[in-house]
């Protein structure tokens, strides 16, 4: 097991770096399901706005990263969210705030769920991109990003206690357990019919 936080560019660069050096290391399966949602202000040690580090930027320097540990016919599946029908993202933002925000709008702590949906946006252009990447050098790797619903997981950890003691009920109720949830990534994982840059 090797330590990796999604959220810190060290951490995401001394993982591939360890993974690198073991020679015999292979990567038939990537599955990337690390996501976070933040109502305060929160900033990585790079001083890069957490939700959007955790989210997609690490991400992205992951798969990049991976890209020589990858087996020729490797499966690398994104865990995404429909919410993503919902984001919206301005480069010209992107690059004004150093990575910071996604769209006009402010900070992402003042409306959570707007960036989130706008990191998982993100999370599925990258999807489409690596893609159409790999099918122009006909690789054989396979890459999609799976929705496994709503999951009654820990996402909500970083809302005060009122809020998730108010809702609980109705997450414990009404969202599917991780288990159940699980099968959908399971299935994007390892079913022979999924294409590479299906949004499943």
């Amino acid at each position: 097991v090797l330590p990796l936080d999604l959220s810190d560019r060290d951490s995401v660069r001394q993982f591939v770096e360890e993974v690198s050096s073991r020679h015999d290391c292979v990567v038939d399966i990537l599955i990337s399901c690390a996501a976070e949602i933040r109502n305060e202000p929160s900033l990585n040690s790079s001083g890069i706005d957490t939700m959007f580090a955790t989210n997609h930027l690490g991400l992205q320097q992951l798969l990049v990263g991976m890209m020589p540990s990858l087996a020729k016919d490797a499966r690398v599946v994104i865990v995404s969210s429909r919410l993503e029908s919902k984001g919206k993202i301005d480069p010209r933002v992107v690059e004004e705030s150093e990575g910071q925000q996604l769209r006009q709008g402010g900070s992402s702590w003042k409306d959570p769920m707007k960036h989130y949906a706008d990191t998982k946006l993100a999370n599925q252009l990258l999807v489409t991109e690596l893609s159409r990447h790999w099918q122009k050098a006909e690789s054989s790797i396979t890459i999609v990003s799976v929705s496994p619903g709503m999951v009654h997981t820990k996402l909500w950890r970083y809302f005060p206690t009122w809020y998730q003691l108010a809702t609980y009920p109705i997450r414990a109720l009404a969202l599917r357990d991780p288990e159940d949830a699980a099968k959908g990534v399971v299935f994007a994982a390892a079913a022979n019919e999924v294409e590479s840059g299906s949004f499943l």
